[in-house]
C-alpha cells in the first residue's frame, strides 16, 4: 500500500523560503503569497511569459524594490508541496497580485509635499493666447495593485502647471488616466490601501479625467487632434507610468490592463499635424521612444535610457525626473523652494533649460535623454503661448499681406523665405515683412517661413501654408446640356476647388425652383426656352474662378427665355476675354495670361498692359491656340502652341531688343509688344 505524503502548507513553505532563500533578512522587499495551490505549468506572468513548475506548488513574489516602477528586479519562488523543492525565477514584472496576499511589507516613507500652483508668484507673465496650444497626460499604471499614488499626483502637478501657470484651457488638455471616469477602486495608497482617482486633477471642481488609458482610446484622442490640429498649433505630450523593454531601443509603456510598443505609439502621434511638439517621459526604459518619436518640430526629454529603469523619489510622492522638471517649468518645488531654471535670462524657460535643470537635480541611478530635431528649437520653444508663432493671413492677394513675429528675443534678427509665387516688396528681414503674390496672375498653394538668428543660433519656426491669389477651378459640371421646361433638373461640380472661401451658382435663363443641396449640387426647373448657362463661381477676397456650361431650354410649353445675371458670367456673352504679359520687360521668361473677363477689374481692364480679346466658346474650353514672337527688324524668332491660360515663355536666349508676340485665337490675331532687357 502507498504511503500517504503529507502535503506541506503554506506557512511551512514559506518558513522554508525564509531560510533558505532570504537566511532570515526580508528588509527592503516587499512579499506576496499565493492563497491556493497553484497548477502545474500555468501562465503566471504575460510579459515575460512565466510559467509554474511541473507540480502543484506554493508561490511567492517577491519585489526587490518596493513601490518604484516597473521593469525592476523580482523574484518568483516556488516552493513543491510535497517535497518542499524550491525554484527561484528572476524578472522585471510582477503577476497579477489581486488573489494573494502580503506577507511582508517594507514600511513606506512619511508622504512628501505636494505642488501648489495657486500662489502669485507662479503666474506666467505671457500675454499671448494659448488658444493654439494643446497637451495630453497619459497614465496607465498597469492595474490597481501598481497603479502608484505618484503616477496621479505626477498628472496633477503637470495639469495644474498648464493651466495655473502657463494658462492653458481646460477642454485644450485630454486626459488618459489608469481607468478612466470609472467609480471602481484603481490606485494603490500606501502599502495595500486602493481608491479610486480623484478626477479633478487641479482642484477647482471640475473633472479633468475624460479617458481609460487604453490603446483604443489613445488612437481615438490622437484622431481628434489630428482632425482640429495644423501648423499653426503646439502640442505637449506627458507621460507617467511603468515601462518595459523588448530588446535594444525597442520598447513599449504599460498601459491600463495592456501596453503600447513605441512604434505604435509613434503611429498615433505622427497623425498630428501640429506645427510644434514638446515630449516628456518620466516611464522606466522611456529612451527607447526617442528613436521612434523623432521628427521635424519636436523636443523629447526623458527620464532614463532604453536600458533603464526610472526612479520616483524618496518619500514616493513624485518620480523623481518629472519632479524637477515641473519644478523647472513652475519656477518653484512643492517644498516652496524657488526655481531659477533661466539659464540665459530671456524671461521664460525653454524646453531645454527644463531638462537642463531636470538632469542636473536627478538624483536617482538614471540617465535623462534629450533630443530636439530642427537643430535649436528646444533652446526656443517652451510651454508658453507660442509666442514666435508667425502670425499672418492665409491668403496672399495682389494688395499685399504682412507677416510677423511677436516677443522675439533681444538682439534676435529675421530672415524669411517663401515659396517662388511670393515676393517680399520691401525686404526679407525684420520682425515684419510684407509680401505680394510674385506677379498679378499667380494662383496657387505656397508658403512663408521665418529662420530666427539669436543666442540659440539659426532656427526655422514651422512654414506657414498659404494661398496665393484666386481660387481655382480643376473639374467639370456634370449635367444635360438641352433640357426641356418645367421639370427638374440636376447640375453637379466634380472636381476639386483650391483656395477657395466660399461657392456659389449662377444661372443665365429664366429658372423657377432653383436650389443646392450643398455648395456643389444645384437644382433648376426651367420656364423660358433659349440659350443661356449655369456657371459654378468659387470666391475668395483675392477674386474669382467660374466655370460654365451651356444649356440650351425648348419645349412646346415653354415661354421666350432671357439671360438675367451678368453676362461676364456666360459662356459666350459680352464679357469678353483680355490678354496680358508680365514680366515686361523681360529678362529671362515672360508669361502669357489669358483672362476671362470677371478675373480683372475694370482697372485692370483699361491698362495700357491689357489686350481685349473677343470672349468666345473656342478660348473658354482652352483649344489649340498659337503663339508667334517677331523681332521688329529681325523677323520671327520662336514659334510655339499651347491650350493653356497660364502659359510661361523662356527668353534667356533672345538678345535685348523691342520685339512683338502674337497670339492667334479662332482664327484672329492679337498683337502686344515685348521689350527684353538685361
Amino acid at each position: 500500500m502507498a504511503q500517504n505524503v503529507k502535503k506541506i502548507d503554506r506557512n511551512e513553505a514559506w518558513q522554508l523560503t525564509l531560510r533558505q532563500v532570504f537566511n532570515g533578512h526580508t528588509e527592503g522587499k516587499i512579499i506576496y503569497a499565493k492563497k491556493e495551490l497553484i497548477a502545474k505549468r500555468q501562465k503566471l506572468e504575460e510579459i515575460r511569459e512565466i510559467y509554474t513548475p511541473k507540480s502543484a506548488s506554493w508561490f511567492f513574489f517577491v519585489d526587490l524594490m518596493p513601490y518604484q516602477s516597473w521593469g525592476h528586479p523580482c523574484q518568483y519562488i516556488f516552493v513543491d508541496c510535497k517535497t518542499g523543492e524550491i525554484k527561484s525565477i528572476k524578472s522585471d514584472f510582477p503577476p497579477n497580485l489581486g488573489d494573494m496576499d502580503i506577507i511582508y511589507v517594507e514600511k513606506t516613507p512619511e508622504k512628501g509635499k505636494l505642488f501648489d500652483f495657486s500662489k502669485p508668484l507662479l503666474k506666467s507673465t505671457r500675454v499671448a493666447s494659448t488658444n493654439n496650444d494643446y497637451a495630453v497626460i497619459i497614465s496607465g499604471g498597469m492595474d490597481k495593485y501598481n497603479n502608484y499614488e505618484r503616477y496621479w499626483n505626477d498628472c496633477s502637478a503637470i495639469y495644474s502647471a498648464l493651466v495655473d501657470v502657463y494658462g492653458y484651457l481646460d477642454d485644450h488638455i485630454y486626459v488618459l488616466l489608469a481607468d478612466g471616469t470609472s467609480s471602481a477602486s484603481d490606485r494603490r495608497i500606501g502599502s495595500n490601501s486602493y481608491d479610486s482617482s480623484p478626477l479633478d486633477l487641479d482642484g477647482d471642481g471640475d473633472n479633468d479625467v475624460q479617458y481609460a488609458a487604453t490603446k483604443a482610446n489613445i488612437r481615438q484622442v490622437f484622431t481628434v487632434l489630428g482632425g482640429k490640429l495644423n501648423r499653426d498649433d503646439h502640442l505637449f505630450v506627458f507621460t507617467t507610468d511603468h515601462g518595459g523593454l523588448e530588446s535594444g531601443n525597442n520598447v513599449f509603456i504599460n498601459l491600463w490592463n495592456e501596453t503600447m510598443r513605441d512604434d505604435e505609439f509613434a503611429i498615433e502621434l505622427n497623425k498630428v499635424n501640429a506645427g510644434r511638439f514638446n515630449i516628456v517621459m518620466e516611464q522606466c526604459h522611456s529612451g527607447g521612444f526617442i528613436d521612434d518619436l523623432t521628427f521635424e518640430n519636436r523636443t523629447i526629454a526623458t527620464a532614463c535610457r532604453a536600458d533603464e529603469n526610472s526612479f520616483s523619489r524618496g518619500a514616493f510622492t513624485y518620480n523623481e525626473f518629472v519632479y524637477h522638471w515641473i519644478s523647472a517649468i513652475a519656477g518653484i518645488t512643492p517644498e516652496g523652494t524657488a526655481v531659477d531654471a533661466d539659464s540665459n535670462n530671456d524671461g521664460w524657460i525653454s524646453m531645454e533649460e527644463a531638462f537642463i535643470y531636470a538632469e542636473s537635480n536627478d538624483e536617482q541611478i538614471e540617465h535623462p535623454q534629450y533630443d530636439s530635431t530642427s537643430g535649436n528649437l528646444g533652446c526656443m520653444t517652451s510651454l508658453d503661448p507660442y509666442v514666435w508663432n508667425l502670425n499672418g493671413s492665409k491668403l496672399v492677394c495682389n494688395s499685399g499681406n504682412t507677416y510677423n513675429l511677436n516677443n522675439l528675443p533681444p538682439g534676435a534678427s529675421v530672415t524669411w523665405t517663401s515659396s517662388s509665387n511670393i515676393i517680399f516688396p520691401s525686404g526679407n528681414t525684420g520682425s515684419s515683412v510684407s509680401t505680394s503674390p510674385y506677379s498679378s496672375t499667380s494662383s496657387g498653394s505656397g508658403w512663408i517661413e521665418a529662420t530666427i538668428n539669436g543666442d540659440c543660433g539659426d532656427v526655422t519656426l514651422p512654414r506657414k501654408e498659404v494661398w496665393v491669389g484666386k481660387p481655382e477651378l480643376d473639374g467639370n459640371i456634370s449635367g444635360s446640356s438641352s433640357v426641356s421646361c418645367n421639370s427638374m433638373h440636376i447640375y453637379d461640380y466634380l472636381g476639386m476647388i483650391e483656395g477657395e472661401s466660399s461657392t456659389r451658382w449662377v444661372v443665365g435663363l429664366q429658372f423657377n425652383d432653383i436650389s443646392t443641396s450643398n455648395g456643389y449640387q444645384l437644382f433648376v426647373s426651367p420656364i423660358n426656352n433659349g440659350d443661356g448657362y449655369v456657371t459654378f463661381v468659387a470666391s475668395n477676397s483675392c477674386g474669382e474662378d467660374i466655370l460654365c456650361k451651356p444649356v440650351s431650354v425648348s419645349g412646346w410649353d415653354c415661354e421666350y427665355g432671357v439671360i438675367n445675371r451678368p453676362s461676364s458670367y456666360s459662356c459666350g456673352g459680352s464679357g469678353g476675354m483680355y490678354m496680358a504679359i508680365f514680366p515686361n520687360p523681360a529678362n529671362e521668361y515672360t508669361e502669357l495670361n489669358l483672362y476671362s473677363s470677371n478675373e480683372l477689374s475694370d482697372v485692370q481692364k483699361n491698362s495700357k498692359s491689357t489686350i481685349s480679346i473677343p470672349y468666345n466658346e473656342l478660348s473658354q474650353n482652352m483649344d489649340e491656340y498659337e503663339i508667334q514672337i517677331w523681332h521688329e527688324s529681325k523677323g520671327l524668332v520662336k514659334q510655339m502652341k499651347s491650350c493653356d491660360k497660364r502659359l510661361q515663355i523662356p527668353t534667356n536666349s533672345l538678345p535685348e531688343g523691342t520685339y512683338f508676340l502674337l497670339v492667334f485665337i479662332n482664327g484672329e490675331v492679337h498683337k502686344q509688344q515685348l521689350i527684353i532687357k538685361r
